[in-house]
């Protein structure tokens, strides 16, 4: 009998101490969290790198800089200051309200105004490039609803040395809830979320910050970390002064207006691998009205255009020859599992971004038409209701 009294209490002991490391390890969450909502500006280098295992072309790295202005209790709560460099090597700048494309081959500054977005959308978009997303304002956000749900469990709390300093890194696993697009936590049928938090040992401000997914995953380092910012920095006077400035429209429409002078000249050659697993190039096509519709991975806009597409391949059938064209380089399989998911029945070529390049293509979806003779007949940027008025005219 006093065995098992003993045992029992050596048991309740254990699940006690389990419990209390479990309470101490969240009230550390809540200390970060209670920091960061202390702190009134925070600048700060950053680095972002998401890894997948097996799919290399998801592999992509961003640096910049980021710093939030707290104390103006605006509808994000926060003035947001950002800086990153893009996929393509264009500097992207956002502040306050207005977006900032920096593209230094052409000395074009090309700036978006955002302050008439909806106020959900703006939110989403801005976590959607960075600006939010795994930075110390979604953990501003999100921490202390972490520190307070019951699905958080602490996996582990250890010292660790990141970029020579002392920090603290916690483990996390949140069950059935994830972090969402706006810094929210949301309920996911995935049983277990991982995540990864690094914060400097004598502030417990951030320094780095991992989202682990299977497969994969993207990690967040913070570097050079401030409570105040330099503004003279986020002015950009000099290159508003020296770089031509558009908005997002002007630009689009300068673009459609390069991308038409190809008009009334032959297409340029090329050769592609096919999904079929043909190599192909435009002297072997069918001398036939041909549209060539040039896309990439996760292309909202040729997702939209796809219906009109389809439309038009029912109408005219054989009259009209349809390919379509990947602009970045992916991989064979993952552009073949993007042609499956959203049902593409035209023949799809990859490998695509030299001749993109040649056809000077900024943006998709771009659609270029060729009749029988080689001759470029029709241009579009996005815009398909002229494109089958055109179609038509010559089919019909």
């Amino acid at each position: 009998m006093n065995k098992t009294i003993t045992y029992l209490i050596i048991i309740s002991i254990a699940v006690g101490q389990a419990a209390m490391g479990q309470s101490t390890d969240k009230d550390l969450l809540s200390r970060i969290a209670k920091k960061l909502n202390e702190v009134k500006s925070l600048e700060c280098t950053y680095a972002f790198e998401q890894k997948v295992e097996n799919k290399p072309s998801s592999n992509w790295q961003a640096t910049g800089k980021m710093a939030y202005d707290f104390s103006k209790m605006n509808e994000l709560g926060a003035n947001v200051y950002i800086s990153r460099k893009s996929k393509r090597g264009f500097t992207k700048f956002f502040m306050q309200d207005t977006l900032y494309d920096i593209r230094s081959k052409t000395a074009t500054l090309i700036k978006t105004a955002m302050r008439n977005m909806n106020k959900r959308i703006r939110k989403m978009w801005l976590f959607g490039n960075l600006a939010l997303f795994s930075s110390p304002y979604e953990m501003r956000e999100v921490l202390p609803a972490i520190a307070k749900n019951p699905a958080t469990k602490i996996l582990q709390v250890s010292n660790t040395t990141i970029q020579g300093q002392e920090a603290i890194q916690i483990q996390l696993e949140l069950q059935g809830v994830r972090i969402g697009g706006e810094g929210k936590l949301i309920e996911v049928k995935t049983p277990k979320n991982r995540y990864d938090l690094t914060v400097r040992k004598k502030d417990l401000l951030p320094l780095q910050w991992k989202v682990l997914f299977e497969g994969g995953m993207n990690v967040t380092s913070y570097a050079n970390l401030s409570t105040t910012f330099a503004e003279n920095y986020w002015k950009l006077s000099k290159l508003q002064s020296e770089y031509l400035v558009l908005s997002g429209k002007e630009y689009r429409a300068r673009e459609r207006v390069k991308l038409s002078e190809w008009e009334g000249q032959q297409m340029v050659s090329w050769e592609l691998p096919s999904l079929k697993g043909k190599t192909q190039t435009n002297r072997s096509l069918k001398q036939k009205l041909t549209l060539y519709e040039f896309f990439f991975l996760g292309c909202i806009g040729s997702i939209k255009a796809k219906p009109h597409i389809d439309e038009l391949k029912s109408k005219f059938g054989d009259k009209l020859q349809v390919l379509n064209i990947e602009t970045q380089d992916a991989s064979k399989k993952e552009v073949q599992a993007f042609v499956n998911k959203f049902k593409l029945s035209s023949p799809t070529f990859y490998n695509g971004k030299k001749l993109a390049s040649k056809l000077g293509i900024k943006g998709c979806p771009t659609f270029i038409l060729v009749d029988e003779k080689g001759t470029i007949v029709y241009t579009s940027f996005g815009e398909v209701g002229k494109l089958k008025k055109q179609i038509a005219a010559r089919l019909e």
